[in-house]
């Protein structure tokens, strides 16, 4: 995975991964820091105010941290 992306936080972030179809890696986070990849790269399939739908996984947002690769 390339090290240049971006951090998926407002539903309007969601919206556009959702319509561009673009790959999401999910981490886990631990505090402040994203530790651990548990998704290399699902589609967005829906989201909330609480969590994440993607490739038919819940994710909380609270819990997880959502990238798409820039480059």
């Amino acid at each position: 995975m390339t090290s240049v992306y971006k951090v998926l936080k407002t539903d309007n972030d969601f919206s556009r991964a959702a319509n561009t179809q673009a790959p999401v890696a999910v981490f886990e986070r631990r505090g402040d820091l994203a530790v651990c990849i548990v998704n290399y790269g699902g589609l967005v399939k829906e989201w909330s105010e609480d969590s994440v739908n993607i490739d038919d996984t819940y994710y909380r947002r609270d819990q997880f941290e959502f990238r798409i690769a820039l480059a």
